[in-house]
């Protein structure tokens, strides 16, 4: 993974040798390791998800119609609910995603994809439960419904692939850095022995930075990205089926986000070469899968889901649900880099 060509695509500035080296990977892991540059990364992040969900409260208030002014028709519950909503969605998410790199940087690729998605939230605690607008439909009409939600899954499976590219776009055009680079273990230059406390995301980058396919192993890759997009969505849909007990908001926000980090952990830990451009689109499709099922279920109560898997909209499922994943994900490569590194120590010793 960690080949030269590799490494030279990935920071193509020439990384010195000898005593330097040394010097500059203790500069880096010092200054990562201290406590202020530890609280101020967490103060980072909390701004720029701020305000990545002012960024989409304003576009809910401004450039999207409320489903509230739309009553019952599905269109309205949810941005997909037009071409020029969609329009604006995915342009607020370049903002966002701009917006939270520039305020977390030096970090991963995916720092600003994660703040846009706790961001993203803000519209779904804005518009409310699926309660709403399941109220008013019988027997009847619950299908169409269901079918409809269906439908605004796939605006959202593009909105997840465009929120990965957007993200490796900024990140190799303009945020690309060198600690981060260095505590991934990307330039060369030896770890330490001892773990750097307090740092959450910066991990290995070699199914991040870049998404390269081995000659001679292209069904290889397809089947390990197709094994990971499937267990997301099915480690995902088990714990949903505990998780999520209610129709409230913010029941349904804790459920997905925690749903779909085990979702996206076990991905990782069961194929390590598992790509994002597999795993983030398993979470709108994994709501799709859920309403199919719930399409002909027979509502027990008025505007409670018969299935309690499928009682979120799609904006729910997605916001929290891409930010728990890119959690999940993060986590799972960091195991694999530290257990890589600490062969390499008992190797050198």
């Amino acid at each position: 993974m960690n080949s030269p060509d590799f490494m030279s695509k990935l920071n193509p500035d020439p990384v010195p040798t000898g005593t330097a080296d040394m010097m500059a990977g203790n500069r880096l892991e010092h200054w990562a390791g201290t406590f202020g540059y530890n609280v101020l990364r967490q103060m980072r992040y909390i701004l720029a998800m701020v305000a990545s969900g002012l960024l989409f409260l304003w576009i809910g208030n401004h450039l999207l119609l409320s489903p509230w002014s739309q009553g019952d028709w599905i269109a309205a519950w949810g941005p997909a609910g037009s071409m020029e909503a969609e329009v604006v969605m995915l342009i607020g998410l370049l903002v966002a995603i701009f917006m939270g790199m520039l305020i977390t940087w030096p970090d991963t690729p995916h720092s600003g994809l994660f703040t846009a998605a706790v961001g993203l939230c803000i519209l779904a605690v804005k518009w409310g439960p699926m309660t709403n607008l399941l109220l008013p439909q019988d027997a009847a009409t619950l299908p169409r419904v269901y079918q409809m939600l269906q439908w605004q899954c796939l605006f959202w499976i593009v909105f997840v692939l465009a929120g990965e590219a957007i993200s490796r776009m900024f990140y190799r055009l303009i945020f690309r850095n060198s600690l981060w680079i260095h505590l991934a273990g990307l330039d060369g230059l030896p770890l330490p022995d001892t773990n750097v406390h307090g740092l959450i995301m910066p991990f290995t980058a070699s199914a991040i930075q870049i998404d390269q396919v081995r000659r001679g192993k292209l069904s290889s890759s397809l089947l390990t990205n197709a094994g990971g997009f499937v267990i997301t969505g099915a480690v995902a849909s088990l714990l949903l089926m505990i998780l999520m007990r209610s129709q409230f908001v913010g029941q349904a926000l804790f459920a997905n986000f925690v749903a779909f980090a085990a979702g996206a952990f076990a991905a990782g830990a069961v194929f390590a070469d598992v790509s994002p451009w597999a795993v983030w689109p398993a979470i709108p499709a994994t709501a799709a899968v859920l309403y199919f099922f719930s399409m002909h279920s027979v509502l027990e109560y008025p505007g409670q889901a018969a299935s309690p898997m499928a009682g979120a909209l799609p904006i729910a499922y997605v916001g929290a649900g891409l930010a728990g994943a890119v959690v999940g994900y993060y986590t799972i490569l960091r195991m694999h880099l530290r257990k890589q590194h600490e062969m390499g120590v008992e190797e050198r010793h």
